[in-house]
């Protein structure tokens, strides 16, 4: 395979044009001290199922899906997780937005009136859970920075939001409980 062919040419000289080497126990070192190493790893799980009222056109930050990381010089923070989540509205969306710090971090470009948010999915109905995924890389200098997410809907009306269960939460096998994690990464730059 091609990272066979990689290995081996770098095995077979102390250094390759291009800095990389490959030390005698099989590891290969990057030049420039490892861009793109990830140094730390956070992680905040949600596994308590709970639910909030969301009013027409309003936001809400959970006090849960929140996790802090600090950093060092310019490297940056993989932020990603998913988040299991419904509500009463059929035929609805459900937004989810990545803050940092208390701004907005990889958002679409505002236009108009229409909600910015990093993903959005479609509520299909009270006895299924939408999978929301969430994933980007930000720089946000060094210091000690808090990620959390921010839902919000586009009915008309108030909507509850169901995390980590189904709007009808029926004593049955067939209703899932489930979790919703928030992942934070420090990637060398």
């Amino acid at each position: 395979t091609m990272s066979r062919i990689v290995v081996d040419a770098i095995r077979n000289s102390s250094a390759s044009s291009d800095g990389i080497t490959l030390s005698s126990d099989g590891k290969v070192a990057f030049p420039n001290g490892g861009a793109g190493k990830i140094l730390q790893v956070l992680e905040n799980v949600r596994v308590d199922a709970s639910s909030q009222v969301i009013n027409t056109g309003a936001t809400y930050e959970p006090t849960f899906l929140r996790q802090s990381i600090t950093t060092t010089g310019s490297n940056k923070v993989l932020v990603e997780g998913f988040v299991n989540v419904g509500m009463t509205g059929e035929g609805n969306g459900m937004h989810v937005g990545l803050r940092r710090d208390g701004s907005n971090v990889g958002h679409g470009v505002a236009s108009g009136n229409k909600r910015t948010c990093t993903v959005s999915d479609y509520h299909e109905d009270n006895y299924n859970l939408a999978n929301i995924h969430f994933s980007f890389l930000d720089s946000p200098g060094a210091g000690t920075h808090e990620y959390h997410l921010q839902f919000s809907h586009s009915s008309g009306g108030n909507q509850t939001f169901y995390f980590n269960r189904t709007p009808v939460d029926t004593n049955s096998s067939g209703f899932p409980r489930t979790i919703s994690l928030i992942r934070c990464s420090e990637v060398a730059a």
